[in-house]
C-alpha cells in the first residue's frame, strides 16, 4: 500500500512506517501492538567522509540520545553507542537491542508500549 506513495521514489516512507501501514492493510489499528510488531530487524547508520567523494568513514562513534515522552529535551546520556566499521556502517539488531523499548516498567506507562519515542543520533570522530 505505502511502499511508494504518490507513484515514485521522491516521497518514500521510512521502512517502519511502510511496514506498519502495510500490516494494517488500510484498517485503523486496534492497539499499539502494530507499532512494536513492525520494527525492521535491523537499523543501519552510515557515516561518510566530508567532501565530494563521500567515501565511507570507519571508526565513527554513533550514539543514540533519547528524547523521552513529553520531555521536550534530549538526554545527555546515550542509551546506545556504536562504532562504524571500515565500510562506514553501524548496525543495531532490533530483535535483540531495540532502544525504543526500554525497561518494561517504562513501556507500560507510555503510548504504544514504547519507552522512548525519539532519539537524537550523534556522530562523532577525531
Amino acid at each position: 500500500i505505502m511502499n511508494y506513495p504518490y507513484g515514485g521514489e521522491t516521497a518514500r516512507w521510512d521502512e517502519h512506517s511502510a511496514r506498519a501501514i502495510n500490516t494494517e492493510g488500510g484498517r485503523a489499528p486496534a492497539t499499539g501492538m502494530f507499532v512494536r510488531e513492525t520494527w525492521p530487524e535491523s537499523v543501519r547508520f552510515a557515516a561518510v567522509e566530508d567532501g565530494d567523494d563521500g567515501a565511507p568513514a570507519g571508526g565513527v562513534e554513533v550514539s543514540l540520545h533519547p528524547v523521552r515522552w513529553y520531555s521536550e529535551a534530549v538526554d545527555v546520556e546515550s542509551v546506545l553507542t556504536l562504532v562504524t566499521d571500515s565500510e562506514g556502517s553501524a548496525v543495531v539488531d532490533m530483535t535483540k537491542n531495540n532502544p525504543f523499548l526500554g525497561p518494561l516498567e517504562e513501556r507500560t506507562r507510555h503510548p504504544w508500549g514504547i519507552a522512548v519515542p525519539n532519539f537524537l543520533v550523534y556522530f562523532s570522530c577525531e
